[in-house]
């Protein structure tokens, strides 16, 4: 990669995700609620449709990762599909958010479908991408942090555009609301993909999808990253989607609920750059700096009660600024171990199992609503208000603390480039 033209790639690179944090955001930390309480879905079942969505994505995301890795053309392969993700995903996001008279069950549970399989259409070729355009693990670190940014603030657009559908009861009132920035976030995938010169394949890719997966599943480091990655997207995931609950029936505070959010992505994406830096020395360190941070955060949330209510906002920070550790680290690593030519499928994987922990984590929050009795826009009894702090808070650590554990035993040693001080 030519040097004079770096400093100009990870700014054309990282924006199309923009709109990709925009959406998976408010699918993952408000969808839930809104199905609940405004389409009056029940629980379990919003749930059971977010986790048999993941089970789709256990075929969708591997075949789109190989198909990535196995067209034939030399250039402009992850191009085409992320071009192609651009308006299925707009559509299918819009249609999430409307309820039809009749069948509302059936349309919700298909349009959740076709929404996460366009976001694998964007995200797989888009990390693949970055594995291509980057050549060690200092310009991995760069490129992918700048990419968690962009991400970042995608997503914190979308927690801007949580305060205003908060306090919408209405269907129309908020699609009217989403219409709009939905065509814009649409233009914004498509429009930086014409000033990006896509590298040609330097690895012809002739094997089957079977072989192809295989490969991946015979890398141990692999299968260690994707279940780190797994267990931190659950725990993130399921705190993000609990705060909501959190603020409004425990601390009485509803206005709060959007609060939580924002302050994890400002804190994640402000602290990327120090994490990039202190990768650079000792990515393990620091990663697991990173993870106790997280843990310890959630254990001062659960002792919010006890403490101002402002207490809140230091303990998101803490989680949001560890968070930016696994934000930068994992997708760096992942490059770093994939084999030459399989990105794709590498790739996939890391995205399956991020979909996955964010399907366990509505599933978790659904089923603990459902068993202890939640009643939507109620008084909540004494074992829903536990069972909401537990899931907010006891849940979320001992998934991150876990994480941790492994991520102390993981050999970080790279295949694409000599041994680095990792």
């Amino acid at each position: 990669m030519p040097k004079n033209r770096f400093s100009w790639i990870p700014w054309i690179y990282c924006t199309p995700i923009l709109a990709g944090g925009y959406f998976q955001f408010l699918v993952a930390n408000y969808l839930l609620k809104y199905a609940t309480d405004i389409l009056l879905l029940a629980p379990a079942f919003v749930g059971t449709v977010f986790l048999v969505s993941r089970l789709w994505d256990a075929v969708n995301d591997p075949l789109i990762g190989w198909f990535s890795d196995f067209q034939k053309k030399k250039s402009g392969k992850r191009k085409r599909l992320i071009i192609f993700s651009a308006p299925v995903l707009a559509l299918s996001f819009l249609a999430l958010w409307y309820s039809p008279a009749e069948n509302k069950e059936f349309w919700f549970a298909f349009w959740l479908i076709v929404f996460f399989t366009a976001l694998t259409f964007l995200y797989v070729p888009h990390y693949s991408l970055g594995a291509e355009l980057s050549e060690n693990m200092e310009t991995r670190l760069k490129l992918f942090g700048g990419r968690t940014i962009s991400e970042n603030a995608g997503v914190i657009a979308g927690a801007l555009m949580l305060t205003i559908l908060i306090p919408l009861n209405l269907v129309r009132e908020v699609t009217d609301s989403l219409t709009g920035v939905t065509i814009l976030a649409a233009f914004i995938i498509l429009l930086p993909l014409f000033f990006l010169k896509e590298p040609e394949k330097k690895v012809e890719v002739s094997v089957s999808f079977g072989e192809s997966f295989k490969t991946v599943l015979a890398n141990r480091q692999m299968r260690w990253l994707s279940s780190i990655s797994f267990l931190n997207q659950i725990g993130a995931s399921v705190m993000l989607a609990a705060s909501l609950y959190f603020t409004e029936y425990v601390m009485g505070k509803k206005d709060l609920g959007s609060a939580v959010p924002a302050i994890f992505i400002i804190s994640a994406s402000i602290c990327i750059p120090i994490w990039i830096h202190f990768g650079k020395v000792q990515l393990k360190s620091f990663w697991l700096i990173g993870q106790f941070m997280m843990t310890i955060g959630v254990g001062l949330m659960f002792f919010i009660q006890y403490l101002p209510y402002w207490s809140i906002f230091p303990a998101s920070f803490l989680v949001g600024a560890g968070a930016g550790s696994a934000l930068t680290y994992t997708p760096a690593v992942v490059a770093q171990i994939s084999e030459t030519g399989h990105d794709g499928v590498f790739f996939s994987i890391f995205t399956f199992m991020n979909k996955s922990g964010m399907a366990v984590a509505a599933f978790i929050v659904g089923q603990v609503l459902a068993l202890t009795g939640f009643l939507a826009n109620s008084i909540q009894s004494e074992s829903a208000l536990s069972g909401i702090k537990i899931t907010f808070t006891v849940i979320p650590g001992f998934c991150f603390l876990m994480a941790a554990l492994m991520i102390y035993v993981f050999n970080f040693k790279g295949k694409k480039t000599e041994p680095e001080n990792q």
